[in-house]
């Protein structure tokens, strides 16, 4: 006989709390699955996203042009070959620059550059007024950056003897040269520039001009032409007075010393000059064999 266990009715309040436990489990289960979907939904966003941001920002449009311009900047380290040699001078000069005057005073004279290395330069100038008042004695100083592909000037001269600061900075685009700084002129914020142009193999033309609205309007206060010098050949061979040919016959030159002269017979280089002249020696055309 199988024995029957008690059995206890369950009112109709306690089975409405246990239905209400449940619900509450399961909405709290629901509840927490849809934080865990969320969150993981939100990390799974930033995680793929992030890759994305970082190549749109490295390989925008923009960056890639500067890229591209950055890569095909003509290298300019030649650019003032040009200017290498000996050359006449011719130099106007606007007595009173920003002053509303137009009194312009001519200057001739000499100028000189010579390599330093690639990419940089040294020129010498010395010019004089007809009367002879004013003399202007100076140099510049031209270095290329091939980096940022652009030339830096320095000036200076004899009055001062100081390099201006600071550089004026620019290159040279269709075979004209422009360079610009920012400088204090008589106690104002004013732009310089340089311009190079008209350039061949014997001539060049420059100016420098200043501003002082910001480069919207500019006065030229400067003006150079230079033509180059011809090498000057020391001593020449003697022209036959028969045919008009240039003889075979090499011209002696004497070199006249503090102690006596000796007669050699094919003329020095030009380039040796200097030194013999340190030695003694100076240079006097002979007579013809």
């Amino acid at each position: 006989m199988r024995a029957k266990w008690p059995t206890t009715d369950l009112n109709s309040a306690t089975v409405t709390a246990v239905k209400n436990s449940n619900h509450m489990k399961k909405n709290h289960t629901i509840v927490v699955r849809r934080l865990i979907g969320f969150g993981a939904i939100t990390f799974a966003t930033l995680l793929f996203s992030q890759p994305v941001l970082t190549w749109a920002q490295t390989h925008s449009p923009a960056t890639k042009e500067a890229l591209q311009n950055t890569g095909s900047l003509r290298d300019g380290q030649h650019d003032f070959d040009f200017a290498f040699g000996n050359w006449k001078f011719h130099l106007k000069k606007l007595e009173h620059p920003l002053t509303g005057s137009n009194t312009w005073i001519e200057l001739n004279g000499h100028s000189s550059c010579r390599k330093v290395w690639d990419g940089a330069n040294f020129d010498e100038v010395e010019v004089y007024s007809a009367d002879r008042k004013t003399h202007i004695q100076g140099m510049t100083v031209r270095l290329y950056n091939p980096e940022s592909h652009q030339w830096s000037l320095y000036w200076g001269n004899a009055a001062k003897g100081v390099l201006s600061l600071p550089a004026v900075v620019g290159e040279f685009k269709n075979g004209r040269g422009e360079f610009y700084d920012q400088e204090d002129y008589n106690g104002r914020m004013i732009l310089v520039r340089y311009a190079w142009s008209d350039i061949t193999p014997t001539s060049a033309h420059f100016e420098q001009s200043f501003s002082t609205d910001g480069g919207k309007t500019w006065e030229t206060n400067w003006i150079s032409d230079q033509t180059r010098e011809k090498p000057q050949k020391i001593g020449s061979q003697r022209t036959s007075l028969n045919d008009g040919r240039r003889s075979a016959c090499p011209t002696i030159i004497r070199l006249e010393h503090r102690g006596g002269s000796v007669r050699r017979r094919h003329p020095p280089q030009a380039d040796h000059l200097p030194r013999l002249a340190t030695r003694g020696y100076s240079a006097q055309p002979g007579r013809g064999v």
